[in-house]
């Protein structure tokens, strides 16, 4: 081991090839906090070495030996400067030294402070980020002050008279309604029975229900109120114009050419299901003082032009125990439970299924038709042309028998998660799900749903039970 100087033209040996006799630690100020990778003869030169006979030193043989013992002389210079620099720090606080020489690059005080600092600036960050940056927060309510609500719309006479009128109501369900060009608007005039909105609720930052996919798509026009509710609340004042009577069985409801046809305002709970239920009660006011709202008063259920069903987050628990003599806000309840053979069926969620959902609490049963399927879906079939859209026997009474049960209970049944292309699969699944007798079928292309439940030239008429 050796240790060449920036202007020596020799190899000098190096300090750590060499220990004293006596285990003399080392003490040079100008290489403290350095590895002794200084020549023997360079200290010797500057007078700063405590080796003043040549005869203490001598030569360690082995290379082990050597970096054993070098490993230790830096563990015992590490701590023995360690300790002199808290004792000096201590020293120099109890005499109240100032804080300059505290704040030199070798001293404990110095690392310290920082460290602390540099500590706190990042925890303060990381807080000011997870709430201005937080992802499920909508960007326009990280504003201040506040914004404004926004004021629903006025529907003008020509626009509420034409909408749906000579429109004959089809049993089918518009899925994400909201991202249609005309949300609610196009679903209607196709005669859609059933409408989905999917709801988010930010308190305290706001008291609105904004509609929307996900939080990136919402933006402060995009309430439940100002979508669906007040051109609802419009369009049937519009009908029941002269109407005196108050009772829900006499209102008229959203088609004339129907008008006992109720329309499923299916809302979708995305995020906090606890916070949701009560306000969309409270934004329901308007639809229930006016007796717009199909309701269960203690003993049974009444239909009324709107029929508000809750799903996705929804709290079953807490739909149940919020009102045991009036309910307007039903559940969506599992439709893969009732059927005994279905793989996502549990003997809980039967049990459940056998004493929670009736008529009293829920109106529609929904689940995805891979749940449906037992997993297997269509597009395996992509390998073979002509099996594409093919239902097997066993998955076809599988999804008979969920129909029946819903059937039984009284819901409706809907199936959701169902192919929208190729055209060929999508229409070949609908077929199957329409011949087996489903309530309401689900997609985004309104003319290919009323295609298939109207037929060309007359609708199928939706079944009012």
């Amino acid at each position: 081991m050796a240790y060449i100087d920036g202007d020596a033209t020799t190899t000098r040996p190096l300090l750590s090839d060499f220990e004293s006799s006596n285990e003399t630690v080392f003490v040079c100020p100008q290489h403290r906090k350095e590895v002794p990778l200084v020549s023997v003869q360079l200290l010797q030169e500057n007078g700063e070495s405590e080796f003043e006979d040549p005869e203490e030193l001598r030569k360690k043989d082995g290379v082990l030996r050597r970096l054993v013992m070098a490993i230790v002389r830096r563990r015992q210079r590490n701590g023995s400067v360690r300790e002199r620099e808290e004792d000096q720090y201590k020293l120099d606080w109890e005499n109240g030294i100032s804080k300059d020489r505290c704040s030199r690059g070798n001293g404990i005080c110095s690392r310290t402070g920082l460290g602390g600092l540099v500590i706190i600036i990042i925890i303060v960050s990381i807080s000011i980020a997870i709430y201005t940056h937080n992802p499920n927060i909508p960007p326009f309510l990280r504003e201040q002050p506040p914004l404004p609500l926004p004021s629903p719309p006025t529907l003008p006479d020509p626009f509420l008279e034409s909408l749906t009128k000579h429109v004959t109501p089809i049993p089918c369900h518009s899925h994400n309604d909201y991202w249609r060009p005309s949300p609610l608007y196009d679903a209607l005039r196709t005669g859609c029975t059933s409408v989905e909105a999917d709801v988010w609720h930010f308190p305290p930052l706001s008291p609105s229900l904004y509609v929307g996919h996900d939080t990136s798509s919402l933006t402060p026009s995009h309430t439940l109120s100002t979508m669906y509710i007040s051109p609802l609340l419009q369009l049937l004042d519009f009908h029941n114009t002269n109407l005196s009577t108050t009772t829900t069985s006499s209102k008229f409801g959203i088609f004339p050419t129907s008008p006992s046809t109720t329309l499923i305002l299916l809302i979708d709970f995305k995020n906090n299901g606890s916070e949701i239920f009560p306000a969309l009660s409270t934004h329901l006011a308007p639809l229930r003082e006016k007796s717009y709202l199909s309701h269960f008063n203690g003993t049974h259920t009444n239909l009324g032009p709107i029929t508000v069903v809750a799903t996705g987050n929804a709290p079953f628990a807490t739909l149940m125990t919020a009102n045991t003599t009036y309910r307007d806000i039903f559940y969506d309840a599992p439709l893969h439970s009732f059927s005994s053979s279905s793989s996502s069926s549990s003997s809980a969620t039967a049990l459940m299924r056998d004493e929670a959902f009736s008529t009293h609490n829920s109106y529609l049963a929904s689940t995805s038709l891979r749940a449906a399927l037992g997993g297997r879906l269509w597009w395996v079939h992509w390998t073979r042309p002509w099996a594409m859209g093919r239902i097997s026997g066993e998955q076809r009474g599988r999804i008979r028998e969920q129909i029946r049960g819903a059937r039984e209970t009284g819901l409706r049944a809907r199936y959701w998660g169902t192919p929208g292309w190729p055209v060929g699969v999508r229409d070949a699944v609908w077929k199957v799900l329409v011949e087996e007798g489903v309530d309401f079928l689900n997609g985004d292309d309104l003319e290919g749903l009323k295609g298939m439940v109207g037929g060309e030239g007359g609708e199928r008429e939706v079944e009012v039970r």
